[in-house]
């Protein structure tokens, strides 16, 4: 067997082979010259033809040695796509190789080579079908290299471009932990990442496809929610094949949970509302933040750890709702979320009210012994809002005399 648009060598074996007379060999029509490696071989060189099947025999003289002749498969394997199209410069990538024309009984074996490459640097093929074959890539220098196929080690004239690369490496990500309570958005930081199809990144058995790659050294995921805590690697591969062997570990807490939020309101006179966060599972290293959304405006501040059941966000009131002596209440959101989620935890109404001013009281005496009623008359009193009535003891300054 051999390649059609090439000379390839054969050596055939038989016996009572000698130097001292002229052979030739014969591929259908076609002769070219023997040499006599030994007694019982010689090495014929088949001369290129169209891909066909052909009998092939040792001549001496005219007559032909030996009373029968061989079988001689001229094929042309023809390369359509290698998968993956690139791998690390350190090589064991696993490629597979699609095309036409693949038999079965082929020497096959890919080689890799550059102009300046003599000779090209190849591996064993495997075959699998008439359609694709596979092997593993050797070490080599970065940079595109021509993949050819070749048949007992003569190349095929169809080539196909793969791509050595350096191997990727992760030193960092940002975060380091999350409760799990939603997606998680983390950053990698490297080098050697590669904007292509084929790049992913992986958390613990998760494997999904970057939300970007910034640069050569920078890509962001999203992971989905698990739902075991425990501490994962972070790894990457540039052709959804080799992922990283740094051992860069995230820390996957149980999820936060947020059971209210109390005060549910802030009031407009105020530039500062101190909103508790109540719930189950926080902890330090959680980054909880407080967003307040009024209309298209976004405000975000950092939650305060104050123990497993209690954060505190202090809440700006936007400035376009500050205001001393507001009359107009307006509607806002407060969300609670991980910094690195985009889901919110916990989601409810926040309006801003105007501060209820009391103008009179009736009564204005009361009996030492309880029991009354009192009414308040104002402005901008709200069902909203938590009042309550707070009593004072209060004892003017006043002479001996006055007590008689």
């Amino acid at each position: 067997m051999g390649l059609a648009t090439s000379h390839t060598t054969v050596l055939v074996d038989g016996t009572g082979f000698s130097d001292k007379y002229p052979m030739t060999c014969n591929f259908g029509e076609v002769s070219s010259s023997a040499t006599v490696k030994s007694w019982s071989q010689v090495e014929c060189v088949a001369p290129p033809q169209s891909p066909s099947i052909v009998n092939m025999s040792v001549v001496f003289g005219d007559s032909p040695v030996g009373s029968s002749s061989v079988v001689f498969d001229y094929i042309e394997p023809v390369l359509q796509q290698v998968i993956p199209p690139l791998g690390w410069e350190t090589g064991s990538t696993r490629l597979l190789v699609v095309g036409e024309q693949f038999a079965r009984n082929a020497d096959f074996s890919c080689a890799f080579s550059r102009e300046d490459d003599v000779p090209p640097v190849s591996t064993a093929a495997f075959w699998v079908s008439e359609q694709s074959v596979v092997c593993v890539t050797p070490p080599h220098s970065p940079g595109l290299t021509a993949l050819q196929l070749a048949v007992s080690d003569t190349l095929s004239s169809s080539r196909l471009l793969f791509n050595f690369t350096i191997e990727p490496r992760v030193f960092s990500v940002v975060p380091q932990y999350s409760s799990g309570a939603g997606n998680i958005i983390v950053m990698v930081n490297g080098a050697g990442f590669i904007d292509s199809d084929l790049a992913r990144c992986s958390l613990g058995t998760f494997i999904v496809r970057p939300v970007r790659v910034e640069s050569d050294s920078r890509i962001v995921c999203e992971f989905p929610r698990q739902f075991h805590s425990g501490v994962f690697p972070v790894r990457v591969t540039v052709n959804n094949q080799d992922f990283t062997v740094d051992t860069v570990l995230f820390a996957l807490y149980p999820p936060v949970v947020v059971d209210y939020a109390t005060p549910v309101y802030g009031l407009l006179d105020e530039e500062h509302t101190r909103v508790d966060i109540v719930g189950q599972n926080f902890h330090k290293s959680m980054d909880l933040i407080c967003q307040l959304h009024v209309d298209s405006t976004i405000h975000t501040v950092a939650a305060v750890y104050a123990s497993p059941s209690l954060s505190t966000c202090f809440v700006s009131a936007p400035t376009q709702l500050y205001a001393i002596n507001a009359s107009v209440s307006i509607s806002a959101q407060l969300l609670v979320k991980e910094a690195a989620h985009k889901e919110a935890i916990f989601a409810a109404p926040f309006p801003y009210l105007t501060r209820p001013i009391p103008l009179t009281v009736f009564p204005n005496v009361l009996l030492s012994t309880g029991g009354q009623t009192i009414y308040f008359d104002g402005v901008n009193f709200s069902p909203a809002v938590d009042m309550m009535c707070q009593f004072e003891s209060y004892f003017p300054s006043c002479g001996s005399e006055d007590l008689l």
